[in-house]
């Protein structure tokens, strides 16, 4: 249990230091719990928040873990290695379109 903590908090601080893309969502989503607790969120538009939240992080760390091991298997254009990392962002791109909902459902519910 020790062992996988340490894994989580390596690929916790691994993302941040490496990539822009997790910091930048990290302040976005930084930016949107503090606009909806100014909103006066309710307890299950927190939850809906979080858990959206979460998921945005979630899937920019399996994206970048799809990029690094596409990037180690060859850096040269591959259609397959397209196919894996756009899908990465897609579901990225996917879970802040539901972050944005979710948000959007705070402040104007």
């Amino acid at each position: 249990m020790f062992n996988a903590l340490g894994n989580t908090l390596r690929g916790l601080a691994g993302a941040w230091r490496g990539e822009a893309a997790f910091r930048q969502e990290v302040l976005l989503i930084a930016v949107l719990a503090g606009l909806i607790g100014w909103q006066g969120a309710s307890v299950a538009q927190w939850v809906a928040f979080v858990g959206a939240a979460g998921a945005v992080l979630a899937f920019e760390l399996v994206n970048t873990a799809i990029e690094a091991v596409c990037d180690r298997v060859t850096t040269e254009r591959n259609e397959l290695i397209r196919i894996a990392k756009d899908a990465g962002s897609a579901a990225v791109g996917i879970a802040i379109v539901v972050l944005l909902a979710v948000v959007g459902w705070v402040l104007l519910g």
